[in-house]
């Protein structure tokens, strides 16, 4: 998978954790490269969350200050949250509902240092009806100085 720059100081660079054949050269693992900051802080913090680092408002600044806002628009009623604090309750919210919540990044593209789209697996279950729920779900966040504008 090859990314081209667009325009003239553009950097565009492809992430990824997946095993793929790549020409005649068979199955390889192709290079993880996390060059913004935005980007190293989103992995870090979504990798990082769990029942116990949900609440931790501190962890949650490393990607958030209090105008960073983010949108959960595939729920039946969307929801937006602003600021580190109310992130963190959202994610409380999960984990309360979703004890083994874990997501794991496997491709993002940044387009510079202020856009990234991720591309993550997400798996959990329900702690009300034991159901196992695994899918693939993405995130296209803006960012300045390496803080979330928007997601």
């Amino acid at each position: 998978m090859a990314f081209a720059p667009t325009g003239s100081n553009r950097a565009v660079f492809g992430v990824t954790r997946s095993t793929s054949t790549v020409g005649s050269a068979g199955s390889t693992r192709q290079l993880v490269l996390h060059e913004s900051k935005l980007t190293k802080n989103a992995i870090a913090i979504f990798e990082g969350l769990n029942k116990d680092t949900a609440t931790d408002i501190p962890l949650h600044e490393v990607l958030c200050n209090n105008e960073s806002i983010l949108k959960w628009n595939w729920l039946e009623e969307p929801l937006d949250a602003k600021g580190a604090a109310e992130i963190a309750e959202v994610h409380k919210d999960w984990f309360s509902t979703f004890p083994d919540l874990k997501l794991v990044f496997k491709d993002v593209i940044e387009d510079g240092p202020d856009k990234c789209a991720c591309r993550f697996d997400v798996s959990m279950t329900s702690l009300t009806t034991g159901e196992k729920i695994e899918s693939e779900s993405g995130l296209f966040m803006t960012g300045k100085d390496g803080k979330l504008v928007e997601g």
